[in-house]
């Protein structure tokens, strides 16, 4: 087994391994385990919690899951999840579409998108570690691999942006037979500890996204990793909080 696209997914999405250079084909085929991180993640971030050197107050508890988490991915998919959003709001098409993508700083839209995406699951989160969910920690474990496995679905339904150097790498590592796999593995877990309507809800919450996404990037001509980051957050929370609808 070639485990270079396993090191390369974890080079790329976290800072959990030391980085490298890695070949364009391995680039592609590490979306194929971009689940697998997620999974991983969501373990790291539990740590704190099961070894007991987290406080006991839900809310802090679900601000330390959220800061490792964002300390392992360097922020990566909030990054996404603004540029998008702000491109998206400032209502711009074509070439300003793609300027706004590409512009380093935050609007107002992407900082309303963050603060707005971070106390949605900071909400969830707190609510999961209270006593109303005694054990129940499971969503925090399996959302970072649900939105890792949302972001294979946009790369096997449209082609990437001519001008998006990560749509084009990662692009050929993703299908839709791949995509479908990882979301039936991820979900199934779901159905049997939570029961048949928090997995409906994770599913119809991020139908929602995926759709939005997939309009926005059709008239804009194909995907960026910007829009996989997007997916990513959005999708995310939708799993966190689908329990407590």
């Amino acid at each position: 087994m070639n485990f270079l696209p396993v090191w390369a997914a974890f080079s790329f999405l976290t800072r959990l391994v030391p980085s490298r250079i890695f070949s364009e084909r391995d680039m592609a085929d590490s979306m194929r385990w971009a689940p697998l991180v997620g999974l991983v993640l969501g373990a790291a971030a539990l740590i704190p919690l099961c070894a007991g050197i987290a406080p006991d107050t839900p809310m802090l508890r679900a601000l330390i899951w959220i800061a490792v988490m964002a300390w392992a991915t360097r922020a990566l998919h909030w990054d996404g999840l603004a540029d998008c959003m702000d491109a998206w709001g400032s209502g711009a098409r074509g070439e300003q579409f793609q300027a706004i993508l590409k512009d380093s700083r935050c609007g107002s839209f992407g900082v309303l998108a963050m603060i707005l995406t971070l106390a949605l699951q900071a909400a969830a989160l707190a609510a999961i570690f209270s006593d109303a969910f005694p054990g129940a920690w499971w969503p925090a474990l399996l959302a970072p691999a649900w939105g890792r496995a949302n972001m294979l679905l946009p790369p096997a339904l449209l082609p990437p942006h001519p001008v998006s150097t990560l749509g084009r790498l990662m692009a050929p590592g993703c299908s839709l037979c791949l995509a479908a796999v990882w979301l039936a593995a991820l979900i199934i877990p779901c159905a049997v500890l939570a029961g048949p309507r928090p997995a409906l809800i994770t599913l119809a919450l991020s139908l929602a996204v995926q759709l939005f996404l997939y309009r926005l990037a059709r008239r804009e001509n194909g995907f960026n990793g910007d829009f996989l980051g997007a997916c990513c957050m959005l999708c995310e929370s939708a799993l966190l909080v689908s329990p407590l609808i």
